[in-house]
């Protein structure tokens, strides 16, 4: 899977990411509630699990403590990928 956005004041497409099976993409959104900052592609047939806000939110009234895993889990990988986007930036300046 591929992970893309537009490059910076032009309208062509920038791949940011090339994912592998088990990745996890577009955590923040629901989380946030806010668009999407790239766009995922799939180079490949792929089988993948969407869960929408709504799911969610369903989830935490019906199945609290399964929500808390989810969350958790969300947060770490949120977490991991900005610990990884600090350290580029730190290897630039």
């Amino acid at each position: 899977m591929e992970g893309s956005g537009p490059s910076q004041g032009e309208r062509r497409q920038l791949t940011v990411r090339v994912y592998s099976e088990g990745t996890v993409v577009g955590e923040r959104c629901i989380v946030d509630n806010k668009p999407r900052a790239v766009t995922a592609v799939a180079r490949e047939e792929s089988c993948l699990a969407v869960l929408a806000r709504e799911d969610l939110d369903r989830l935490i009234e019906e199945r609290p403590s399964l929500a808390a895993h989810l969350l958790k889990g969300i947060l770490l990988r949120v977490s991991i990928r900005l610990r990884k986007s600090f350290d580029r930036l730190a290897g630039v300046f």
